[in-house]
């Protein structure tokens, strides 16, 4: 196959000989992949090269950005969203000036900093400095969005070759993993001709993905995550008046977020547990006394939030494990909460009687007459039940295991032993300080980083905004040493 050059990158089918210029390849354009961008386009002088892959049309958005719906909203006020720590206000003051793009304004009263504008919205303002980083390294940086799908990454001598879906591939001396999320519905059990049926809903972002449902009937629902509640939301926009059954585990519902100001610091930092039970002592002796005073309880998430990197990192194995298995919903429910906006959606749905909550697991789904036939197993129930819905919509959140997604590049990069699955199940072996992956021998990768979701395991909330930036910041840093170390400083 001959060689062509996309802005400084060799496309084609096999390794080319060496640049002079160096070469980043981000795989993945979501927000995790633009957000590499700008920190690596902010942090270098250049000269280099730079290629993100992304099959989207537009970069930074990703799943959670690229939602049409302006009652899918933000989960947290304004002034949490800021791209740059030494700039809180940043995204406040973008929005003050930009929030009439999309016909949005934030609520009478409201200061934009403490408003939750639309998750499009937010979208709009990576887009917006993805641009800016662009322009102010124009001329040391050659950058270029690559409308493509990595399906494998090849050690090529000291460099890698990220190889395409198209057949093409990419040259990189350095490669950056921002593969973002991956749909879940492993556990279950579902007949293959009800997965190519639209009575089943894998993807409630998908284009489309609410075409044809009835303005009745039953509505079936695969847990109770925001994910769920967002299928809800635009369900009710489009009419839609009949029932859900909400099915999860522990039949857990996302509460309703209230800006408490942060409970009294009561953990010592020079001294925090390592043993999950340790801490989940503290954090109850913490709640009871939040009680006694009749204060509101969401004062206790944030007062935990700055310590969550550290105790995590500080934690063995078996206690990580021993988290993920005993404790992980519960920690995500209490800090993940739905916005005001968002849960009144769900709290009117529920006043109105159309909604029921079941504590258990879906087994299996197949399709019957025309429906849907789930076999559930309530929590502490002998038997499994039935029920009967005209549509199940998945809701339960993500697939974070690599040895269990499906998807073509995370099975390579795992044969390959280029990656390591992180024995907890979520993400991938990595340094949390630089991004670096780690290989078999757990060392670190001189050439293969990793940002947001695949570094949950290593770091817990690696996935939410502020840990984004930071992790982000970090192998900008870590990839500006390696690539010009006579000038990078730290």
């Amino acid at each position: 196959m001959s060689v062509r050059s996309v802005s400084g990158h060799a496309v084609s089918g096999r390794a080319v000989a060496e640049s002079s210029v160096p070469r980043i390849v981000v795989i993945g354009g979501g927000f995790a992949g633009a957000l590499a961008a700008i920190k690596i386009m902010d942090r270098t002088g250049g000269p280099l090269d730079l290629a993100v892959v992304e099959s989207r049309d537009a970069l930074g958005r990703g799943i959670a950005y690229s939602t049409p719906d302006p009652d899918h909203i933000v989960n947290g006020p304004a002034h949490t969203f800021s791209l740059y720590p030494e700039r809180p206000g940043h995204f406040a003051e973008w929005l003050a000036g930009n929030a009439h793009r999309r016909g949005w304004a934030p609520p009478a009263g409201t200061a934009p900093g403490q408003s939750f504008p639309p998750r499009l919205l937010y979208g709009d303002y990576v887009e917006d400095e993805l641009a800016r980083a662009r322009a102010d390294a124009q001329g040391c940086v050659g950058f270029v969005h690559v409308r493509d799908r990595a399906v494998d990454v090849v050690p090529a001598g000291d460099g890698l070759v990220v190889r395409l879906a198209s057949g093409h591939a990419l040259d990189a001396d350095k490669v950056v993993l921002a593969t973002g999320l991956f749909a879940s519905d492993r556990t279950i059990e579902i007949d293959p001709a009800l997965r190519a049926d639209r009575r089943y809903l894998p993807d409630v972002y998908a284009e489309g993905a609410f075409d044809g449902i009835a303005s009745t009937g039953d509505v079936l629902m695969l847990g109770t995550s925001l994910t769920a509640v967002d299928a809800l939301i635009t369900l009710e926009k489009r009419g839609y008046r009949g029932t859900y059954t909400f099915v999860s585990r522990r039949g857990l519902v996302v509460p309703r977020r209230s800006e408490a100001e942060p409970w009294p610091a009561f953990l010592d930092p020079e001294a925090l547990p390592t043993r999950i039970t340790d801490l989940v002592r503290i954090v109850q002796r913490e709640r009871r006394a939040i009680a006694a005073a009749g204060e509101d309880w969401q004062r206790l998430p944030p007062a935990l939030r700055p310590f969550v990197t550290r105790l995590w990192i500080g934690a063995d194995d078996a206690e990580r494990r021993r988290f993920v298995r005993h404790a992980r919903v519960y920690w995500d429910v209490c800090v993940h909460r739905a916005a005001a906006p968002t849960a009144g959606w769900l709290a009117r749905v529920e006043a109105e009687g159309r909604c029921r909550f079941l504590k258990g697991r879906i087994v299996s789904l197949a399709g019957e007459d025309g429906r849907v036939r789930a076999t559930i197993r309530r929590r502490g129930a002998a038997a499994a039940e039935t029920i009967i819905a005209d549509r199940a919509i998945n809701g339960l959140g993500h697939e974070f295991d690599w040895n269990r997604i499906a998807d073509p590049l995370v099975r390579s990069l795992v044969a390959r032993a280029l990656v390591q699955p992180n024995p907890n199940g979520f993400g991938i072996l990595a340094d949390p300080a630089t991004g670096a992956v780690l290989d078999r021998g757990a060392r670190a990768s001189g050439r293969l980083y990793a940002v947001g979701h695949p570094l949950r395991g290593v770091a817990w909330e690696a996935s939410a905004i502020p840990e984004q930036v930071a992790g982000a910041t970090a192998v900008a840093a870590s990839l500006d040493r390696a690539l010009f170390p006579s000038r990078s400083v730290a």
